[in-house]
């Protein structure tokens, strides 16, 4: 089964991350969703842009273990500000795009 990871930023725009979701899981895809830490602070707990607070699956640190044995198929980034900001700052998630690109 192909699995996508999506990751949710604080601020990331809703539609763009549960829209996609709902589709990739309908179509039968893995999807997992993993919280990008801010400012050091590592929570499931993300709050969109329009102040929707949405528990991700996992933190990225867990997601990032979770990858030792394989990289999903894919990954995808919400936007909305700050949420794109807020990946940007986290060279954890930067380095996680490079690898995969």
């Amino acid at each position: 089964m192909a699995k996508v990871a999506v990751f949710l930023a604080q601020g990331f725009e809703e539609i763009e991350a549960v829209t996609p979701i709902d589709y990739l899981r309908r179509a039968g895809v893995e999807v997992v969703t993993a919280a990008i830490p801010l400012d050091g602070k590592v929570d499931v707990m993300t709050t969109g842009s329009h102040k929707i607070a949405v528990k991700a699956d996992m933190t990225f640190d867990d997601f990032i273990s979770s990858c030792a044995d394989s990289l999903p198929e894919g990954i995808f980034i919400p936007g909305g500000m700050p949420g794109a900001s807020n990946v940007a700052s986290c060279s954890l998630a930067l380095d996680f795009i490079k690898k995969m690109a």
